[in-house]
């Protein structure tokens, strides 16, 4: 079935997540913030073959040679952070992964990467700690503007 994709990008996005352990289950998985009126949508959950449990793919495609570069700093509880595309990827995980935990309570096992495709290959984060602590915060600040 991956051969017969016609798409090069989504080929090579599947066939490493599967390298990695990673075995996709589902996709666009709506969830919702038990902390303010919001939702979004996990772009993959996966089983984890390696780790047990879950595994969220945030998918991000393109970002070549500017991903990590920054434009100053981001704000308030994230002051210490650049405000890049990178931190920016991850702090939207971190708000994803957040919502998907208030939503689906009995998934106790969950991991959570950020995943690059792009002309140069396909690339794996883990969600940043420091992301992950941001989260209720942030969620809690973009919950004012909605």
């Amino acid at each position: 079935m991956i051969a017969e994709l016609k798409i090069p990008h989504a080929r090579h996005l599947l066939l490493a997540l599967l390298r990695q352990g990673l075995i996709p289950i589902d996709a666009q998985v709506p969830v919702t913030s038990a902390d303010a009126p919001l939702r979004t949508e996990v772009d993959f959950v996966c089983c984890d073959a390696r780790e047990g449990g879950v595994a969220l793919v945030e998918l991000k495609c393109g970002f070549c040679g500017y991903r990590t570069r920054a434009s100053g700093r981001m704000q308030h509880e994230l002051r210490q952070q650049n405000d890049s595309p990178e931190t920016q990827h991850h702090l939207q995980l971190a708000l994803t992964t957040r919502m998907f935990r208030q939503t689906y309570r009995d998934a106790t096992r969950v991991s959570a990467y950020v995943v690059y495709c792009d002309d140069t290959g396909v690339t794996r984060q883990p969600l940043r700690v420091w992301a992950s602590r941001a989260a209720k915060a942030a969620t809690l600040r973009v919950a004012k503007f909605t």
